[in-house]
């Protein structure tokens, strides 16, 4: 089912993909319009690469090239997933030696979109056995980084993002593959992921005992860490999109307060536009009316650095999803004009700034994983000329990341790349399980 459907719309866009190769020629004529209505709605999904006057097969190609890259790869200094010896799977952070529950759940999403149930359950697996908390006051979240020798847990300090990926990347699997038993029961372990969130401390009985729920109680908002840090956040961990699928799918008795969630997140991602309006540029860590937060290990709070890279992505996918704030429109224009500007057309900017636009001593070169994520800003943009695609085309030469620092950039690349091939999609209850028509074998 979800091969034919996205051969139909792939068969759509075809004539398009043609029409708007021929525009680069003529930037003044071209027009990068999103739609007035999220895919949600419509079923249809933007391929910024066909619309860039990529051939569909060369996309596909790029997809399968990634995954078997990272995922299937023999060579040990390329790949990032290991399959262990029992029924279970993770992928390291080379440069720090762990494995994480963001780079875990990542994993989990770029599987269920690509239907790789196998390597989606060994993930998961490891996941479940080896960095859920089982008993004490943070009973129910993940440690953040576990250490691949002895697959111990490094911390039970967990890092929100990864359970907001897990649950999601669960509610999909289920949607697609139907939940199993015990540790396959997607859709139970989604669900108790989100009761956890909002309420961990009614489990300790309304005492805190060194954690807090992920969700800060006053603030509606997600938490840098439930511990002595839950009272900041951390702009790149706001998904609004997968909040608004929250409060379809979650526990019935907290949907109203993930719609509330939902709505505070928006409107806090906008405010960035009110601070910097200059440069759109996101803080690492922010209070939660939006301004810069200073931390032990981010004294100068005032950075754009690798945890902020990820905000346009979740905006945009949110406008590509939902199309429900008009005003990320206005983000992906300011964000995107900035680095424009800052690297001329062939988009030479830097890796890190100050939020007010002055590239960060020592900043090097845009790292692939920035690249990635601003070319999905061009999901949200929306202007009559061409240039966004500049951003569009920077990912599609931007050789996959190798070496020490693959982990992060090459997730984000993968990430990055399905949302701007058209298929970064909302697997929804109604999804049948068939062999996806990326071939990844």
């Amino acid at each position: 089912m979800i091969a034919s459907l996205r051969a139909a719309r792939r068969a759509g866009l075809a004539a398009f993909a043609v029409l708007t190769a021929s525009l680069f020629t003529l930037p003044a004529l071209a027009q990068v319009m999103p739609p007035d209505a999220g895919a949600f709605e419509t079923g249809e999904y933007r391929n910024l690469f066909a619309e860039a006057g990529i051939a569909q097969a060369d996309i596909d190609a790029r997809l399968a090239r990634m995954w078997r890259f990272y995922f299937q790869n023999e060579d040990a200094d390329q790949r990032l997933y290991w399959q262990s010896a029992m029924d279970e799977g993770y992928v390291v952070d080379i440069n720090n030696r762990d494995i994480r529950s963001e780079g875990m759940s990542y994993a989990m999403m770029l599987a269920v979109q690509l239907d790789q149930k196998p390597v989606f359950d060994s993930l998961w697996r490891f996941a479940y056995r080896k960095m859920l908390v089982k008993e004490g006051p943070r009973e129910g979240y993940f440690c953040w980084h576990v250490d691949p020798s002895t697959e111990k847990c490094l911390s039970e300090g967990p890092a929100p993002d990864g359970e907001e990926y897990f649950a999601m990347a669960l509610y999909f699997a289920d949607h697609l593959w139907g939940s199993g038993g015990g540790e396959l029961d997607y859709r139970a372990h989604a669900d108790e992921i989100l009761r956890e969130m909002l309420h961990q401390e009614d489990d300790n009985g309304g005492v805190r005992q060194g954690v807090t729920n992920m969700i800060h109680n006053e603030a509606n908002q997600i938490v840098f860490v439930p511990t002595d840090w839950s009272d900041f956040t951390d702009p790149s961990y706001h998904l609004p999109h997968f909040y608004h699928l929250f409060s379809l799918w979650g526990p019935p008795e907290d949907r109203a307060r993930w719609a509330q969630v939902r709505d505070v997140s928006r409107d806090y991602l906008a405010n960035i536009r009110t601070l910097q309006p200059d440069t759109c540029l996101m803080p690492d860590y922010a209070n939660f009316d939006g301004t810069p937060r200073a931390t032990e290990f981010n004294r100068d709070a005032k950075h754009f650095k690798v945890d902020a890279w990820r905000t346009v992505f979740n905006w945009s996918l949110d406008h590509a999803w939902f199309a429900a704030d008009e005003r990320q429109k206005e983000l992906s224009n300011c964000l995107l004009g900035f680095f424009r500007e800052e690297g001329g057309r062939d988009l030479s900017y830097r890796s890190s700034y100050r939020l007010d636009g002055k590239p960060l001593r020592g900043a090097g070169p845009a790292d692939a994983g920035l690249v990635a994520m601003n070319a999905t800003g061009v999901l949200a943009v929306e202007t009559d000329e061409a240039w966004p695609y500049d951003f569009v085309r920077a990912l599609w030469e931007t050789p996959l990341p190798e070496g020490q620092y693959r982990y992060y950039s090459g997730m984000l690349v993968m990430l990055g790349t399905l949302a701007a091939a058209g298929e970064y999609r909302i697997i929804g209850p109604d999804a049948a399980s068939t062999d996806s028509d990326i071939k990844t074998e």
